[in-house]
Parts: C-alpha cells; structure tokens; sequence
C-alpha cells in the first residue's frame, strides 16, 4: 500500500518563483496528515503585503479545515489510479483562489512507514527542522515512542516472536531473563531493541545496560547471531542521555537503526528468511 507526500509552500515573490515550504502533506490508505508551522508563517509573513498574508493565513485554516474532515470520511485523497495528483479538483481550486499564493510540490511516494512519529521528523526535516509539536497532556495518551512501538511491532509478527522472554534455556550462560520486542533465528539468533532515549536517564540506563548484557551474551553463545538497536538521537541538552545513545549507536556488536528507517529491520527479517523461535 502506497503513501505520498506533497509540500506546501507560500510564494514570496512570485515573479522571481520565490517560495518558502511552510507545511507538509501526507497521505497513507488509511490517513492523512497536515500540519503547517504558525511560527514560520509569521517570520515568512513579515514578506508579505497585508492582504497576501491574511489570504495565506486563511487558505493555511481552510485546508487544515478539509483534511479534518478528508479524515473522518475516511477519503483517498491520493488516488491509485492517479497518484500523481491531490485531490485535482480542489487543489485546482486552491491554487486559483490564491492566485498561486500557496502552492503544492508534485507528489512524491514514501517508501516508510507513515505514522504520526515518521510524519513529524519528515517536518522537522523537510519544513522546520526547531518546529514544536503539540504534546499531548492525558496521562493515558501515548507518547510519539510508543506510538511507533505500536504500529511497528505488529508488522514482525510473521517473521519473529515480539516482546519475547529470553531466558537461559535459550541463551546458555545468561544470568537473568530479558525482554525484547523482537527475537528469532535463521539458523542464527536475531534480536532486536527499540530504546526511547529521551526517557529519564534512570530508566535509560537500566534499559540499555540490560540489552547490551543480552546481546553480548547472545554473541558468546552465537557468534553469527544478529542484533538490531532501534532509537532516535535525543536532544542534546539531555546530556547522559546523548552520551548513551551515542556510544550505543557506535557499539560494535549491535546495528543502530533510526527509528525513520526501521524498514531496514524488516527487509533484513525478510531477505534472511527469518522465523520466530517459538511458534
């Protein structure tokens, strides 16, 4: 199942074809997202004449105001038969009401896993690399790390046993059992790790000490065995907590792999013909 993305730019100067990206659009099977960075638009906004800036203000709102709905609907707004189009007719009509103010990039396909978590590094990436999303404050609302875990794990079902036990009867010599997301074998073990190294450093300590004890040991017991590490680079600030991820990332027995490119994990299960240990 296909996704794709288009981004959202606002023209400057549009007889020099000046443009600033200011929003992304994406579009999965299942969902679309949208988002546009309110602080950028008013740096971009200080270009443009008075009425220009309330008409791209308004178009912003307008179109946020469509997905919404696209959403709840349910709607493609990219369509299989065609995807290199946006919903034509009312992207047509956008651009024409804005004379061209705010435009959309042709549609490019996404070969991740489209999710709220990819979607926001896309942003930060592509649109506003200091952008700041809106943190959810429910206590039971999942933080953008699990809600990775929770679309991701899922997928590795066919191919490894997921928040696995692992225990001596397994890894011959290893003291204390451990859990991981992900655990099989293709003759060799194959393990994997998910680590959100934003975390309060105690619980990051633990939780990194615990699977680098693993994979060491899984390496002494086999020495083909394969494990993954999956995380996101933390900000800097948090000090011990870059530090670790840093030294993990660059570990020699563990591959590190960025959360926006945990499709490798996969490919690898896939390309390894990789089974669960235990069915």
């Amino acid at each position: 199942m296909r996704s794709y993305y288009s981004i959202i730019s606002i023209s400057t100067k549009p007889f020099l074809g000046e443009k600033i990206g200011i929003g992304l659009l994406c579009v999965s099977p299942s969902e679309i997202f949208f988002h546009y960075s309110e602080e950028k638009f008013k740096l971009i906004s200080k270009l443009l004449p008075k009425e220009a800036r309330i008409l791209a203000l308004n178009s912003l709102k307008s179109i946020h105001s469509v997905l919404q709905t696209e959403n709840k609907n349910n709607s493609q707004l990219f369509q299989e038969s065609k995807p290199e189009s946006v919903s034509e007719t009312y992207l047509n009509y956008l651009n024409r009401y804005n004379n061209n103010l705010v435009q959309f990039s042709s549609v490019e396909e996404i070969e991740m896993e489209l999710n709220k978590f990819n979607f926001r590094k896309m942003f930060q990436k592509y649109i506003y690399n200091t952008e700041i999303f809106e943190v959810e404050q429910k206590s039971n609302c999942l933080t953008e790390f699990d809600s990775f875990k929770k679309t991701f794990k899922p997928r590795l079902k066919q191919y490894v046993n997921i928040d696995f036990k692992v225990s001596n009867d397994i890894i011959k010599g290893l003291i204390s059992p451990v859990t991981v997301d992900l655990f099989g074998k293709n003759g060799a073990f194959v393990t994997g790790q998910s680590i959100d190294f934003s975390k309060d450093k105690n619980w990051l300590l633990h939780d990194i000490n615990a699977y680098m004890y693993l994979t060491l040991s899984t390496e002494m017991s086999d020495k083909n065995a394969k494990c993954f590490l999956i995380g996101e680079e933390p900000n800097k600030k948090l000090g011990l907590n870059h530090e670790i991820w840093n030294n993990a990332r660059n570990a020699k027995n563990i591959e590190f792999v960025s959360i926006d490119e945990s499709e490798k994990v996969i490919e690898y299960l896939i390309k390894k013909g990789v089974t669960p240990i235990l069915s």
